[in-house]
C-alpha cells in the first residue's frame, strides 16, 4: 500500500511538471515580421510590423520595437490595428500597451515612419510582455541600400585663379555614409586631359592633395571624381574650376611728358598706356624711385594718367604695373625739369652752376648741421615738404656771400656772423645760418631748422614803416639805412648806401707818389723851357 501511494505521488508530480512546462512554453510565444525588408538610405518609409500571439491562454499586453542605429523615427507617425492603445516613445524605442493588446491566438499590426541614414544590414528588436508576466524578444532583419553617390568638394585652388606660379597643389575631399573608395584628380586644357592621379581612401570622410606643375601658359580646367564602396560615383557638384597660368608681365608705354621735358607749370599730368593678356591689378607713379601714387582702377589698352603737383626742381619719373597673376613691370625712366618763370624766360641775372649739392637729413637739420663748403657748393634742405638750398656764391679769407632759395635771398657773413631767414611766406623765421670760420678756401657753415617769430614792424614816421632787422633785404634797404640786414664784405665799406672796396693806406701812398712824380715832371719841363727862352734873348 505504501509502495502504491508513493508511485501515485511520483506520477502526479511528473504530470504537474509536464503541464507547467507546456504552459510556460506556450506562454510568451509570438512571431514578428516587417514590411518592407529592404529600403534605400535617406528615404522615409512606412514600416508595418505583423505580430502574432502564439500563446494559447495568455494575452500580450505590451509591444516594444527598438530601432537600429542610424534610424530616425518620424514623430507622430505611428498606428496600430488595436483600438484604444496607449503609445509612448523615446528617440529609438516605440511602445504600445493595453490589457489585451494582442489576444491569445490573434495577430495585430503596428506601424510607423522612419528614415535610415547609413547603408547596411540591421535588426529591429521586438519585445513583448504578456498576462503571464512573460517577456520575450525577437529580431526582425532590415536591409538599407546605398543609393546615394559620394559628395565631392573642390578645396583649392580657388575657381578662376590666375597665377604666375606654375607649381600648384590641388586639394579635394569626399564624404559618403556607406564608406569611400577613391578620389581622382583630372586636369585638362581646351581639347584633352593632360593629367590624372588616383588616391585610394577609406572611412566615410577623407581628403587628398596632388602637387602638379602646369606645363605652359594657358587656361586649364580641373575637377575630382570620387567612388564609394558600393560603386556609386560623383563629380564635384559645383562643376569644373579653372586656373590660368600667366608668366608674362604687362607692357607699359609712356605717352607724356616726353623725356627731358621742361616746364614752368608745377601741375604735371603723367600719361601712359598698359596692355596685358589678363586684367591689370594696379599701376603706380614713381618720382625719383619713390612711390608717389597708386591707381587700382586700371583699364588696359586705354590711356591712363596721374596728375600731381611738383616744386621747382629736376625729377626722374616712371610707371610700374602689376597684372592679376602678380607679374610686375616697370617702364623706362624719363627726366623732367620744373623751372621757375625767371629761369624759363631768361630773366635771371646769372645762370646758376652748382658744382655739388649735399642733401641734409631732416633729423640733422633739426639738431643743427655743420658742413665745409667751397664756392658753387650748396646744401639741400626740406622745410614744410618743399626743397630749399643754402649755397656759397663768393668766398674771401674773412667773409662769405651765401644764397638761400627757393625764393632767392643773399647775404654776406663775416666770420662769427649769424643770420635768420624766412622762406615759407609767414611771420616766422625758418632757417638759421652761421659762418663759423673759413679755412683752405672752404666756409665752415652751420645751418639749423628754427621757428621764431619775426620782430613786429615799428613805425619810424607818420607815413613810413621799417622792416630793418628782420633778416631780409627789403625794398629800399641799403648798407647805410639798415646795416643789420645789408652787410658789406670785410674788404668793403658803405658809402652813400653802396658797398665799395675799401681805400687802404698803401693805395693812398701810391696815389701821393704818383701825384708827386707828375708835379716833378711838370716842373722839369717848365724849367727847361724857361732856360731855353733866356738863351734866345741873349741872357748869359
Amino acid at each position: 500500500m505504501r509502495k502504491e501511494s508513493k508511485s501515485i505521488l511520483i506520477f502526479l508530480a511528473a504530470l504537474f511538471l509536464a503541464v507547467s512546462a507546456i504552459y510556460f512554453v506556450v506562454a510568451g510565444a509570438f512571431t514578428a515580421s516587417v514590411t518592407p525588408t529592404s529600403v534605400n538610405q535617406s528615404t522615409t518609409y512606412l514600416y508595418n510590423f505583423t505580430i502574432a500571439n502564439d500563446a494559447a491562454d495568455v494575452n500580450i499586453t505590451e509591444v516594444k520595437i527598438t530601432l537600429p542605429s542610424g534610424f530616425s523615427f518620424v514623430s507622430g507617425s505611428y498606428g496600430s490595428s488595436v483600438a484604444s492603445t496607449s503609445f509612448s516613445n523615446t528617440s529609438s524605442i516605440l511602445t504600445w500597451s493595453k490589457t489585451s493588446l494582442i489576444e491569445n491566438g490573434s495577430t495585430e499590426y503596428f506601424w510607423f515612419n522612419a528614415t535610415a541614414s547609413t547603408p547596411g544590414s540591421y535588426n529591429f528588436v521586438v519585445t513583448i510582455n504578456d498576462t503571464a508576466n512573460i517577456t520575450n524578444t525577437t529580431d526582425v532583419a532590415i536591409s538599407v541600400n546605398d543609393v546615394l553617390p559620394p559628395i565631392i568638394n573642390l578645396v583649392s585652388p580657388e575657381s578662376s585663379t590666375i597665377t604666375s606660379q606654375a607649381a600648384q597643389t590641388f586639394t579635394c575631399n569626399i564624404t559618403d555614409a556607406g564608406g569611400i573608395s577613391n578620389l581622382t584628380l583630372y586636369v585638362w586644357n581646351s581639347t584633352a586631359s593632360i593629367y590624372t592621379n588616383t588616391s585610394q581612401l577609406s572611412g566615410t570622410s577623407n581628403s587628398t592633395s596632388w602637387n602638379y606643375t602646369l606645363p605652359y601658359q594657358d587656361t586649364f580646367k580641373w575637377n575630382c571624381l570620387g567612388y564609394d564602396n558600393y560603386s556609386d560615383y560623383n563629380w564635384s557638384s559645383e562643376g569644373n574650376r579653372t586656373i590660368a597660368l600667366d608668366t608674362t608681365p604687362p607692357e607699359i608705354d609712356l605717352i607724356s611728358p616726353e623725356d627731358d621735358y621742361s616746364t614752368t607749370s608745377t601741375s604735371v599730368t603723367f600719361k601712359y598706356n598698359v596692355s596685358d593678356t589678363n586684367d591689370i591689378e594696379n599701376c603706380s607713379l614713381f618720382i625719383d624711385n619713390k612711390l608717389n601714387k597708386t591707381d587700382t582702377s586700371i583699364t588696359k589698352d586705354t590711356e591712363q594718367s596721374f596728375t600731381i603737383t611738383l616744386s621747382v626742381d629736376s625729377y626722374k619719373w616712371k610707371i610700374g604695373c602689376y597684372d592679376e597673376a602678380g607679374n610686375q613691370e616697370n617702364s623706362s625712366s624719363r627726366d623732367l625739369e620744373i623751372e621757375s618763370e625767371e629761369e624759363e624766360g631768361g630773366a635771371s641775372e646769372e645762370e646758376e652752376t652748382w658744382e655739388e649739392t649735399y642733401a641734409v637729413e631732416e633729423e640733422d637739420f633739426e639738431e643743427g648741421y655743420t658742413k665745409l663748403l667751397k664756392e658753387d657748393e650748396r646744401l639741400e634742405i626740406e622745410i614744410d615738404n618743399e626743397k630749399h638750398y643754402v649755397g656759397v656764391i663768393d668766398l674771401t679769407s674773412t667773409a662769405v656771400k651765401i644764397e638761400v632759395k627757393s625764393s632767392p635771398q643773399q647775404a654776406v657773413l663775416n666770420i662769427g656772423d649769424e643770420k635768420k631767414f624766412e622762406v615759407t611766406d609767414d611771420t616766422y623765421y625758418d632757417l638759421y645760418v652761421k659762418l663759423n670760420n673759413i679755412s683752405n678756401n672752404k666756409a665752415n657753415l652751420t645751418i639749423k631748422s628754427i621757428h621764431e617769430k619775426i620782430p613786429t614792424i615799428t613805425t619810424t614816421t607818420a607815413n613810413e614803416t621799417s622792416l630793418c632787422g628782420n633778416g631780409k633785404i627789403d625794398s629800399g634797404e641799403n648798407c647805410e639805412n639798415c646795416a643789420a640786414d645789408v652787410k658789406c664784405a670785410a674788404d668793403e665799406e658803405c658809402k652813400a648806401g653802396t658797398c665799395v672796396k675799401k681805400t687802404t693806406s698803401k693805395t693812398k701812398l701810391m696815389f701821393w707818389i704818383s701825384a708827386g712824380a707828375l708835379i716833378a715832371a711838370v716842373l722839369f719841363f717848365w724849367a727847361k723851357t724857361l732856360i731855353k727862352r733866356k738863351k734866345n734873348y741873349g741872357f748869359a
